[in-house]
């Protein structure tokens, strides 16, 4: 979307997936929240996740698209809040 160019944007995806080093479960406490209908993909099973992730904290958020930071950031602030809070206890 920077460059106009979709093509461009996932080439870090593609440069991910060619790095060795990224191969290995990544076992930081990890927050992953996602929104229930963006117009682009469809959330993935948390079992995806938790192969890679030590998944601590998942949310659906049931408003807001593919840029929720930007279309509901209350919600995305008050889960971020809610994620390290539960780190901290």
């Amino acid at each position: 979307w920077f460059t106009n160019s979709a093509v461009a944007s996932t080439r870090l995806y593609r440069e991910a997936a060619r790095d060795p080093g990224l191969s290995g479960r990544v076992e930081v406490p990890t927050a992953i929240m996602m929104p229930l209908r963006d117009g682009v993909t469809v959330p993935a099973p948390r079992e995806w996740a938790e192969r890679t992730y030590n998944v601590q904290r998942w949310t659906i958020l049931e408003h807001g698209g593919h840029f929720p930071e930007w279309e509901v950031p209350e919600a995305v602030a008050n889960d971020v809040r809610q994620f390290f809070a539960g780190l901290v206890s």
